[in-house]
């Protein structure tokens, strides 16, 4: 009994967590992140930094995805 509240603790605490790095990432795409200044190198950086936060929620979301695929299922 223990174990399966360990996994599904587990499981919950990954997907909480994935969700939260997503919702993040979107709304960094979506509204960007507050620039200094007008200039063009602020407005890149901005979409660099929104882009690099969607990479990292999908490379979460795989490694995540594989290592619960790899973990045998509760009996």
């Amino acid at each position: 009994m223990d174990k399966i509240k360990e996994l599904v603790e587990k499981l919950m605490l990954g997907t909480v967590s994935r969700g939260l790095l997503w919702v993040f990432a979107l709304l960094t795409a979506k509204f960007g992140l507050p620039a200094v200044g007008d200039s063009q190198v602020a407005e890149i950086s901005s979409y660099v930094v929104a882009a690099l936060m969607v990479i990292v929620a999908m490379f979460w979301s795989g490694k995540k995805d594989t290592k619960l695929l790899a973990t045998d299922p509760p009996k």
